[in-house]
């Protein structure tokens, strides 16, 4: 049976202008299917008599809804970003020509194809309000940034791994947009301190490959939740050797019994560490 939620459900439509015919669909194709799903769409089109061998095929992705993207089988496999972002699996691909195929035919014998089955309606999932509570300390911090497990003094390019570990609060407080909760910093001072203007150049930021960020929560009497965070750096083979600190921020709730809630930025550091390149 098709997926419920694959390529048979979702919004398609086929338009012809003259020899120019249009493909909508709700997603995003990679170069090589796009150009799969052209060739035969118009090989069953020219079939039907519908167009000429002259026609141009044009895909209008993302149209009428949105299903991520679209790979061919060879690129499903490799699962790169397109490949692990095509959601309904590696015959995604075929199953859109397929229904196309379909509309085809209705379009070249002039049936009407029928509105089919109607998509689950989640727009009472939806939800405007953040999902957020006071925020607690984990046992033996003092304040919302505190260490609670610190880096080593040095690490190996290519195989080490620093970590820090800090009383955090709940990411939904503020989500960073178009910034970052953590970043790796190379010390550049004589001084090899990371501190003052100037005195450091960021590497890393919570968004790159070789970053990871774990929540963990634990239990306050019993109850509360308190949210302790570890940043890990996965140190690339060739980084340059030298001093380096993560730094890193975060947003803390306090909801009182009356009134509104409070929102307080706090931040913290590592202690500095090194990285030494990898033995030859």
């Amino acid at each position: 049976m098709p997926h419920p939620w694959g390529p048979d459900v979702l919004p398609m439509q086929i338009l012809k202008l003259g020899q120019l015919v249009i493909l909508s669909v709700p997603t995003e194709l990679t170069t090589m299917a796009g150009r799969r799903m052209r060739d035969q769409l118009k090989r069953v089109l020219v079939e039907a008599n519908v167009v000429g061998e002259d026609a141009v095929m044009v895909i209008a992705g993302l149209s009428n809804g949105y299903a991520d993207y679209t790979v061919t089988f060879e690129e499903y496999k490799q699962q790169r970003y397109e490949g692990g972002s095509t959601i309904f699996g590696p015959h995604q691909l075929n199953g859109y020509i397929q229904q196309l195929s379909k509309l085809a035919h209705k379009l070249g014998n002039g049936t009407n194809p029928g509105p089919g089955p109607t998509p689950v309606d989640f727009s009472n999932k939806l939800s405007g309000k953040k999902n957020i509570s006071t925020d607690y300390l984990p046992s033996g911090s003092k304040h919302f940034g505190d260490v609670v497990t610190d880096v080593v003094s040095s690490y190996t390019a290519g195989t080490g791994v620093a970590s820090v570990s800090y009383a955090g609060a709940n990411p939904n407080n503020n989500l960073r947009r178009q910034g970052t909760f953590f970043v790796v910093e190379r010390c550049t001072s004589a001084a090899k301190t990371c501190d003052g203007s100037g005195s450091s150049v960021s590497v890393a930021v919570d968004g790159d490959w070789e970053t990871r960020l774990h929540i963990k929560k634990t239990k306050v009497d019993l109850i509360e939740h308190a949210r302790t965070w570890t940043v890990e750096w996965h140190i690339p083979a060739g980084t340059e050797p030298g001093t380096y600190r993560i730094s890193f921020v975060g947003t803390s709730c306090d909801i009182p019994i009356f009134g509104s809630p409070k929102f307080t930025d706090f931040s913290g550091q590592s202690k500095t560490f090194t990285v030494v390149a990898t033995a030859d």
